[in-house]
């Protein structure tokens, strides 16, 4: 990864949406369990749409001097891409992680939790959302319709860029890989945590720990596991303190490209039902 100094260091990433679909009912029932559970007037439900919420989920994955990119995002963006001032290295993580966080806060059983300070600023963002089994394939047509043009832009972006041909064949591996490890560990009723996202300047502060555990406490009420996939062993021991065990460790690489490097260190993680050994 490209370093970069603090004080040259400027966030540039960007979406452009239509908000033709921000009246989707995104208030479900299972978001009003989280506030329930939560019982905390600074952690309220958020709008799949929230501008602040997109920006702290792109920070937090691409990257800054002071915190790391999530892992298997960066291998996605390969190497011409590991310059943290990149203005399109930035809006096409902000647009790839808020795509996919929509649709799963948009679903009928989906939520976006936000963790916000005294001020009411957003600080940190966890989206989730309650299953019965692996999620199906979503409908190309709803995709489009859920996400408006971020989807549009994201494909410009992406046809554009440099070495889009890799990164077409990391993503489509990301995502593959990502569907067969939920698919062998998130098996009947669990609650999938898609998302959990903390604004650079608020890490080590709380905000994780109150947002997981929110979820984890309903998840509890139910007596349901809570799955989730990170990258890294320092982000796994994060979520060990929660509860989470590791069941499978795996490598991201592409298929019939032994040029292109892998990643070796993506994690399924599942919190037993009832709760697992917290640290």
């Amino acid at each position: 990864m490209a370093a970069v100094e603090t004080t040259d260091y400027k966030w540039q990433g960007s979406t452009t949406d239509c908000h033709c679909c921000c009246c989707c009912p995104w208030k479900t029932k299972y978001g009003a369990e989280l506030v329930a559970e939560a019982n905390n007037p600074n952690v309220r439900l958020v709008s799949p749409f929230s501008a602040p919420a997109s920006e702290i989920i792109g920070r937090a994955f691409a990257g800054t001097p002071t915190q790391d990119a999530e892992q298997s995002i960066h291998w996605m963006m390969g190497e011409k891409y590991d310059d943290l001032n990149n203005p399109q290295r930035q809006s096409l993580i902000q647009m790839f992680i808020t795509c996919g966080g929509r649709l799963t806060a948009l679903s009928s059983t989906g939520a976006m939790l936000g963790d916000y300070n005294e001020q009411g600023e957003l600080r940190a963002v966890l989206i989730s959302r309650r299953l019965n089994g692996p999620p199906s394939d979503t409908c190309l047509t709803c995709y489009l319709c859920c996400t408006g043009s971020l989807v549009c832009e994201m494909m410009c972006c992406s046809c554009c860029a440099p070495d889009a041909d890799n990164m077409s064949k990391r993503s489509e591996a990301v995502e593959k890989t990502f569907k067969k490890l939920h698919g062998t560990h998130g098996l009947g009723d669990h609650i999938y945590v898609n998302v959990v996202a903390v604004s650079p300047e608020h890490q080590g502060k709380g905000s994780c720990s109150r947002l997981v555990k929110t979820v984890s406490g309903v998840a509890d009420k139910s007596s349901i596991p809570c799955y989730l996939e990170c990258a890294g062993a320092r982000n796994a021991k994060i979520y060990e303190r929660f509860g989470y065990e590791v069941k499978e460790t795996c490598k991201l690489e592409v298929p019939n490209k032994p040029d292109l490097p892998s990643y070796d260190e993506l994690q399924a993680m599942v919190r037993p039902a009832g709760g697992g050994k917290a640290n």
